[in-house]
């Protein structure tokens, strides 16, 4: 039986991973990324010093997610973007 994956391959395994109705995200720590896929867009965030611990919610029609930090609640959209390329992932401004 074959499992198939909605993030890039590259990002590995995550440690946690949810989804809610037609958006859905999985966290890899090692490298610092979060990875939450909207409606079929992907979007890869830099989780810079945050340790993700859990997902809060999706607000405002699913446009933010929240979640849980040692800082307490953290919104993506505060979260610098990367971009994936074949060989390494670049960190970059939003």
């Amino acid at each position: 039986m074959s499992t198939t994956t909605w993030w890039p391959r590259e990002l590995g395994v995550p440690t946690q991973s949810g989804i809610w109705g037609l958006s859905r995200f999985a966290y890899f720590p090692a490298m610092h990324l979060l990875a939450v896929q909207r409606v079929g867009r992907l979007t890869i965030y830099d989780t810079a010093g945050l340790e993700f611990r859990g997902a809060v919610s999706w607000r405002n029609d699913g446009a933010d997610f929240v979640f849980l930090t040692q800082l307490g609640e953290q919104s993506v959209n505060r979260l610098r973007t990367c971009e994936l390329t074949s060989v390494s992932i670049e960190h970059g401004d939003i």
